[in-house]
């Protein structure tokens, strides 16, 4: 399965729209948004995708019954942190602030987080450790998103101009 990833977009909806635009492209099967939309309006671009998308709300999101409630009518799914989920055989946890992420270090598969706004892809104690920044862009003007090729652990970054 090929994942997209991406986390921090603060309401930037060109981003999005981009981002949603090189996933459909690539042959994404799932997006994973690991926090931080922020507003319930950046519904529309991933309606428009008509991707599978999972959502781990972050500390940013404005009106979380709201988001829960418009994204979970449109199909999609929206988890407090940390969403524990098995794909392809591994197990993966989706959280947004590092500190929930690390107790599963060596313990799962692939963790996947943000709030940092820092992108990062490691390994520790066998687990894989995804970042995929800020797609937003506002603190470091670096709009990045991964692709995750699932069962084989193998990472692709995309970066937005």
């Amino acid at each position: 399965m090929l994942l997209g990833i991406i986390s921090d977009s603060h309401d930037n909806i060109p981003a999005i729209k981009g981002i949603l635009a090189l996933f459909k492209e690539r042959g994404v099967e799932q997006i994973v948004h690991a926090g931080d939309l922020v507003s319930p309006f950046t519904l529309e671009p991933f309606k428009e995708a008509g991707l599978p998308l999972t959502v781990v709300l972050g500390n940013n999101e404005g009106e979380r019954e709201l988001i829960r409630n418009r994204f979970g009518q449109a199909g999609y799914s929206v988890h407090q942190e940390p969403l524990e989920l098995e794909i392809d055989g591994l197990k993966l946890v989706v959280c947004h602030r590092p500190e929930v992420a690390d107790p599963f270090v060596g313990k799962v598969d692939v963790v996947i987080f943000g709030h940092t706004h820092k992108l990062s892809v490691e390994t520790i104690k066998n687990t894989l450790l995804i970042n995929p920044g800020e797609l937003g862009g506002w603190l470091y003007e670096r709009k990045t998103g991964v692709l995750l090729k699932l069962p084989e652990k193998r990472v692709e970054i995309l970066e937005m101009a």
